[in-house]
């Protein structure tokens, strides 16, 4: 059996004091209509739902607008969670439920649709046994015949579907060994695999399909979609009720097998109601008027400004029934006036907020000259000075990081043991003077301009980003252009797709990794998540890079046969960041934080650094383990 408990650096010691806060106004919407209208959205695109929609009050709604898509969802009428176009990120995360949970917040690993998992003597082989009651949402079992096909066909499919080259690179065969056992062979020991891609944790981990839907379909190009036949669905206890290109419906399944069989727990929230990202104001007024339950991750100085600087914490005790006027203000002397109306993880204190499990590092398409070379890499890294782009992008609140890695404890030993490589490799130092020798032994001179050229061409770094830098990537633009560089940054609204599809040059972008041990996140650089194949890089997401290294390979392979945290590691993992950074296949940032603002009008039990059950990202596949905890105030 695997067990682990990992508990993040949150910046601030969990012991601040509570005490009475004045709640924000709320001009609380009171349906789900008046909500809509409110966001300026009308249906477009829309699939016919021949099904009633049930209603359901705003007290019983939580209200979410989701940042990872623009203006309008992309991924409407995209039910299978493989397809090019699909986004767990979108709501699907409340239908879709793993094999095992791991909280890194809180308590680690959960079994859940399955109960254990036993690996042979060599770790070739790992048996794994299913709960037997859980049920499809069309009502058919869940078995481990739909855990054997998922993992076939992610092996037979292409690599530019996420996992799917490292399930080809070490399965050799999967099948079913009675009705409550499938078990998995692998081409060499593999006794990383079950936490790696059986286990949900922040984004990662493999959505299991069910089999009598998906056999004979395209993983790839199968959309899943049929409001007729119910499609979408999972085993989770949502099933999407009304979906166009500006909102979408999940509705609450009373007939959810967890809560039937007493499993778990019902989730507090009947309906989930998400609008696509308009604009950070729009997000901010929303929160403030009770439109939104949670804000997605905004910019510091938002949050900051959304729950009040120096506010220390929440009072959840005493009944909050009949605690709002028709106006939607408190009444006074109830429990609501002794609580803040919003919150973020760390409530009203830095970092507003908590740090994630993504570091940024400004990344570049590897192919393309000169980023091609790492000695440019590497001028262009000491070009940074990153105290500024903390103190000025962050202001203040940041950390810069020397790695790809985020702040966790669990990590501290093996960041520790490459700690003195930072005196031959020192990837945080701001060095001009370095800047300017390597450029030079280039052949790379300064025009009449300042900026640095080669052949009459300069070294332009048009950087993209998504919204939530918009106050760091600018900074980063202007730090580089000082140094010499023709820098820009942007943030269009197919930034992602330019990435994944080899069009873009340079951008800001994090690294879905590591947690626990440094394995996952060099996974990312390894040469068969960097393979071109269709128009994108497979992977995690996050290896769009394209740099690719053979003894790299060598040692990612070595670590992939060694267990979960296992000191063995500590050998293998100095190796492998010896060639990283002699090569600098990104230049590392800045720590990640989560300035998520969370609503407490209508829902309590969000996790904080008093109640560390999980994170809180609703984008994230740990999102159910929350929507178990909320409880609506009245």
């Amino acid at each position: 059996m695997v067990s682990a408990s990992v508990r993040p650096v949150q910046g601030q010691p969990a012991t601040l004091p509570t005490g009475l806060v004045v709640p924000r106004r709320a001009a609380l919407a009171t349906a789900t209509a008046g909500f809509l209208a409110a966001c300026g959205e009308t249906p477009s695109g829309s699939p016919v739902y021949r099904n009633a929609l049930a209603d359901v009050p705003r007290h019983r709604t939580l209200h979410l607008m989701n940042g990872s898509m623009p203006a309008r969802f992309t991924d409407t009428g995209i039910g299978n969670p493989y397809h090019y176009s699909a986004s767990h990120q979108t709501g699907h995360a409340a239908m879709w439920e793993p094999l095992f949970y791991f909280s890194a917040f809180g308590v680690g690993l959960i079994p859940w649709l399955a109960h254990d998992f036993v690996y042979n003597g060599a770790s070739d082989e790992v048996r794994v046994r299913i709960r037997k009651d859980a049920v499809w949402a069309d009502g058919k079992p869940f078995s481990p015949r739909d855990v054997a096909f998922t993992i076939l066909a992610l092996a037979d499919a292409p690599t530019s579907i996420p996992f799917a080259a490292d399930v080809r690179a070490q399965v050799k065969d999967a099948f079913t060994d009675g009705d409550q056992h499938v078990v998995i062979r692998f081409k060499a020991p593999s006794p990383r695999f079950v936490f790696d891609f059986l286990t949900f944790k922040f984004d990662t981990g493999l959505k299991i399909l069910p089999e009598h839907v998906f056999r004979g379909k395209s993983l790839i190009e199968f959309d899943f979609h049929d409001p007729d036949a119910g499609w979408p669905f999972g085993t989770g206890p949502y099933r999407i009720s009304r979906w166009t290109d500006t909102w979408k419906f999940l509705d609450r399944r009373e007939d959810y097998w967890g809560a039937r069989t007493e499993f778990t727990t019902m989730p507090g929230p009947e309906r989930i109601v998400m609008v696509p990202y308009g604009d950070e104001n729009r997000l901010a007024m929303g929160m403030t008027r009770g439109e939104f339950d949670h804000s997605w991750t905004v910019l510091h100085s938002t949050a900051r400004a959304l729950v009040g600087e120096g506010v220390d914490g929440a009072r959840t005790g005493g009944t909050l029934d009949g605690a709002y006027s028709p106006a939607g203000k408190p009444k006074a002397g109830t429990a609501l006036s002794e609580r803040m109306a919003l919150m973020t993880y760390s409530f009203g204190r830095a970092p507003y907020g908590n740090i994630d499990w993504w570091p940024l590092s400004l990344w570049f398409d590897t192919r393309v000259a000169p980023f091609d070379d790492p000695a440019i890499r590497w001028a262009i890294s000491f070009a940074i000075d990153r105290r500024r782009l903390v103190d000025i992008g962050q202001e203040g609140f940041g950390e810069a990081t020397p790695l790809p890695y985020p702040s966790f404890r669990a990590l501290e030993p093996y960041l520790e043991a490459v700690k003195y490589r930072l005196w031959e490799f020192p990837s945080n130092r701001y060095a001009p003077k370095e800047t300017t020798k390597r450029l030079e032994q280039r052949g790379f001179r300064r025009d009449p301009e300042g900026y640095w050229a080669r052949d009459g061409a300069r070294v332009r770094i048009p950087i993209l980003g998504h919204p939530q830098w918009a106050d760091m990537g600018p900074v980063l633009a202007e730090l580089l252009r000082r140094e010499g560089f023709d820098a820009t940054y942007d943030q269009p609204p197919d930034w992602l797709d330019r990435i994944r599809s080899g069009r873009a040059t340079a951008w800001i972008y994090g690294h879905g990794g590591s947690i626990v041990d440094p394995h996952f996140t060099l996974t990312l650089f390894h040469s068969r998540n960097a393979i071109v194949e269709g128009a994108s890089a497979g992977g995690a997401g996050g290896s769009y890079s394209r740099w690719t290294d053979k003894e790299f390979d060598g040692i990612v392979n070595e670590m992939e046969q060694v267990p979960v945290a296992d000191r063995k590691m500590l050998d293998l993992f100095p190796r492998a960041m010896d060639v990283w950074l002699r090569d600098l296949p990104n230049i590392p940032l800045v720590q990640s934080f989560h300035h998520n603002v969370m609503s407490q009008v209508y829902w309590v039990g969000w996790p904080s650094i008093f109640n560390p059950y999980a994170n809180d990202a609703f984008w994230h596949l740990t999102w159910p383990l929350v929507l178990r905890k909320l409880k609506p105030v009245r």
